[in-house]
């Protein structure tokens, strides 16, 4: 399914939710999720991310994203080999979706006015993995969306917190 496409309705368009910086040592695992409501896009920075959802394995590498979907089961499917580095955006639409093999057309879940005689169809395509090239530039964008400011925290477990919280100004 990493050859897929998701079609994502802009009208009205997607909300950024809350987005991050994750750092896993060797043995780590992604969190189990079941049911999420937002959708998970990941760069992976440095290293390897073995994640699966609903039961298909996946390998992430450096230099690519990837795309896991709302209310669906996602896990690591096999710990971290080496550091992995990422930076995660969780984003949520109203409108209407689809995951398939080629990109398709999708309506808005608004009614648009009837006083405009026309209102473009707008679909995003996101690939469900695929590598990415200039990530100076990449990176730089999501650092200012995320506007990160590394802070270590702890879980209740006792366990440091790997992930990066963020702070809006």
């Amino acid at each position: 399914m990493e050859d897929h496409y998701i079609s994502i309705s802009c009208l009205p368009l997607p909300t950024f939710i809350q987005g991050g910086y994750a750092i896993f040592e060797p043995g780590e695992n992604h969190p189990n999720r079941n049911d999420l409501q937002y959708f998970l896009l990941i760069f992976i920075v440095k290293g390897q991310l073995f994640i699966s959802e609903d039961g298909e394995n996946y390998t992430i590498n450096a230099n690519e994203m990837f795309i896991l979907l709302p209310r669906h089961h996602h896990y690591s499917w096999k710990p971290t080999e080496t550091q992995t580095e990422y930076y995660w955006v969780h984003f949520s639409i109203t409108g209407k979706w689809v995951q398939a093999k080629e990109p398709v057309k999708v309506g808005s879940e608004i009614d648009i006015p009837t006083l405009h005689y026309f209102t473009p169809t707008v679909t995003m395509y996101l690939k469900k993995k695929r590598s990415f090239t200039n990530k100076e530039n990449l990176f730089s964008l999501i650092n200012r969306i995320l506007k990160i400011v590394p802070t270590k925290t702890t879980l209740a477990s006792g366990k440091p917190n790997n992930y990066l919280l963020i702070y809006y100004k």
